[in-house]
């Protein structure tokens, strides 16, 4: 007894203790697999407040010129060259097989979750906000960066272009030096990613655009922290495209892309006239080891298709497009890079294919070195779309997550006049701004591609989750309300 003839306080018990512990854990864990109730994203969907003006025609245009890129006529002959050779068609059909049944997933889960967002809406309603949260986070390493890389390698394009044309661009408007260092001596750029050409870090000497020499992209500049103004300009005007409204942004994007198609299909047609059949007599020359290596480095050239799903809440008929843009855009993407990279390796034999500038090298191999000017026109356009349906991609992840509570409310402000996401723009044009005005190519580059495959295979482990899930009750409704 205590003082007094109190009774004393009864110590703490350890299952007391354990018990509190456990209910806190459990919390805890619940939060972070914690999903979004179907009919309550189907909802926000339907109320979108995003403008619905995006035909199916436009939605394959944006997975085409995400897709597509600069790498089309740089991508096929490296992978010739250095991996498959001539079975360079067959890498790119294996891979457009293996993207296929990520995308028949998105499609799936565009008609069962038409909403903004893309993986990121997908993962919340299946997996969990945890899952959701780091596929956001890969998400924005794809496109964000991308922005911000492609940017740059569009400056270094543009300005290497001007240069074959016999313009003098100062060296300050890509690359102003502000602080000089040592480095040791750069190697040629070889990243699989079909968002950044490799001619972009090609030899910095000048050539002409109608000669046989490949395009100079980088220029003679000391090694140390530049400011790249050029990159930053681009990044600017575009993004005051897509701030404009999806629509606006569409038929930019359209014609973009068609410019670039017609490039394309320019260099198919043409490259037919010199085609050398003796050059596939050695179809296998690395072997069935060397087929499944160009695999695996021309997967990430089909990366991008996915950024349609990002325009859900846009599309007139989300159910029945979306589907449509994703199987779509990729079906065309893998039919031009198999006719690309045949029509190639029939021009060049594959061990003479040069890989900063393949298409350009091989058109002024047969003596048509003009061609090459056609070649520049499209790797400048395919660029330019890249970087326009990224910055439109990224905003709508963005404005998602603070629909749901993961990022600050007033990130999914949506301007009443322009009908987009404005706040989330400007955050996107910040960030990729800031990083294409001071980060090298190289840096960028090797940061694009992260979080790809686990954003794939996240889709895919959630379409079997979506199946066989349970209906959504009220009271699970109503718990995903208050916390949101």
């Amino acid at each position: 007894r205590g003082q007094r003839g109190r009774p004393a306080a009864p110590a703490p018990r350890a299952m007391d203790t354990r018990r509190w512990l456990g209910a806190k854990a459990r919390r805890f864990i619940g939060g972070l697999v914690r999903t979004k109730p179907l009919n309550v994203a189907i909802r926000e969907g339907e109320n979108a407040t995003l403008k619905r003006c995006l035909s199916k025609w436009d939605l394959i245009a944006i997975g085409v010129g995400c897709t597509i890129g600069a790498g089309i006529f740089v991508l096929s002959g490296v992978a010739a060259r250095d991996k498959a050779g001539p079975a360079v068609t067959v890498s790119f059909l294996m891979a457009g097989l293996a993207c296929i049944f990520s995308a028949l997933c998105y499609s799936e889960l565009a008609a069962r979750v038409p909403v903004s967002g893309s993986a990121y809406s997908y993962a919340v309603v299946t997996v969990g906000e945890f899952a959701a949260w780091a596929i956001a986070w890969n998400l924005t390493l794809e496109y964000t960066l991308s922005a911000a890389a492609v940017s740059v390698g569009w400056a270094g394009y543009f300005v290497s272009m001007l240069r074959g044309f016999g313009v003098d661009v100062p060296l300050w408007v890509n690359q102003l030096v502000i602080y000089e260092y040592d480095a040791p001596p750069r190697g040629n750029y070889s990243h699989p990613n079909v968002t950044l050409p490799a001619a972009a870090l090609a030899p910095s000497s000048a050539a002409p655009v109608n000669g046989t020499a490949p395009l100079p992209i980088d220029v003679d500049a000391p090694d140390g922290i530049k400011l790249n103004f050029l990159a930053l300009i681009i990044l600017t005007l575009l993004t005051m495209v897509v701030a404009m409204g999806a629509k606006v942004n569409s038929i930019m994007n359209n014609v973009v892309v068609v410019i670039t198609l017609v490039a394309v299909l320019f260099c198919i047609g043409a490259g037919c006239a010199f085609i050398e059949p003796p050059n596939w007599a050695n179809f296998l020359p690395y072997g069935v080891e060397g087929v499944l290596g160009g695999t695996a480095m021309v997967f990430f050239a089909f990366v991008g298709f996915d950024a349609v799903a990002c325009s859900a809440e846009e599309a007139k008929n989300p159910k029945r497009d979306l589907p449509i843009g994703v199987i779509a855009s990729l079906v065309i993407v893998t039919v031009l890079y198999v006719a690309v990279s045949a029509v190639l390796t029939l021009m060049v034999r594959f061990d003479l294919i040069d890989p900063h500038a393949p298409l350009a090298d091989a058109f002024g191999h047969h003596g048509a070195g003009w061609a090459q000017v056609i070649v520049a026109v499209g790797s400048l356009c395919a660029l330019t779309t890249t970087i326009l349906t990224t910055l439109q991609a990224q905003p709508r992840i963005y404005f998602s997550m603070a629909r749901d509570g993961l990022l600050p409310r007033f990130m999914s402000y949506v301007n009443p006049r322009l009908h987009t996401p404005l706040v989330s723009i400007l955050v996107t044009y910040v960030f990729s701004g800031v990083l294409a005005l001071v980060v090298d190519i190289n840096t960028l580059a090797d940061m694009v591609s992260i979080g790809t495959l686990f954003a794939f295979t996240l889709v895919c482990v959630a379409i079997l989750l979506l199946r066989y899930r349970p209906a959504d009750d009220a009271r699970h409704h109503d718990a995903f309300g208050a916390s949101a």
